[in-house]
C-alpha cells in the first residue's frame, strides 16, 4: 500500500516538476514558486481537478502541454532545479491566496478573458491574477 502511495505522489511531483520547467525555467526562484503555487492553488480549489497531473493536462490551460511535441526536459540543471521547486511546493503552505488560480507571460494577450480577473502580482515574465470577489 506504501509503494503504491509513493508511486502516485511521485507521478504528482513529476507532473508538477515538468509544468515549473516548460512554463518558468527561465525564472528566478520566486517566479517558479509562484507557478507552482498556481498549479496548486487550481488543486486545491474545487474548481479544478483535485490531481496536479489532471489540472496540468486539462486542455487549453498550459501551453506547453499543447505547442510541443517533446516535452523532455533537456537541460539537465533546470530540470533538477524544477524537480526541487516542485518539492518545495508539494510540502509547503501557499503564500498565495486561494483565489490566485491564473497567470501569463507578459508577451501575450490571452485567449480567456484575463479583465474580469484582478492583478495579484508581476513576477519576473509573468502576470499573476485572482478572481474578482463577488
Amino acid at each position: 500500500m506504501f509503494e503504491v502511495a509513493y508511486q502516485v505522489m511521485e507521478a504528482q511531483l513529476n507532473c508538477l516538476a515538468e509544468a515549473i520547467y516548460h512554463e518558468a525555467r527561465s525564472e528566478s526562484y520566486t517566479g517558479q514558486l509562484l507557478v507552482g503555487f498556481v498549479i496548486k492553488n487550481r488543486v486545491m480549489s474545487g474548481k479544478f481537478p483535485n490531481d496536479f497531473c489532471q489540472v496540468i493536462e486539462q486542455p487549453w490551460q498550459f501551453s506547453f502541454t499543447h505547442e510541443l511535441s517533446d516535452r523532455a526536459m533537456k537541460e539537465e540543471d533546470a530540470a533538477e532545479y524544477a524537480e526541487a521547486v516542485a518539492e518545495i511546493v508539494m510540502i509547503s503552505d501557499n503564500p498565495l491566496p486561494d483565489d490566485v488560480l491564473y497567470y501569463h507571460t507578459v508577451d501575450i494577450k490571452p485567449d480567456w478573458n484575463y479583465n474580469l480577473l484582478d492583478q495579484y502580482q508581476v513576477v519576473d515574465n509573468h502576470v499573476f491574477y485572482e478572481e474578482v470577489s463577488q
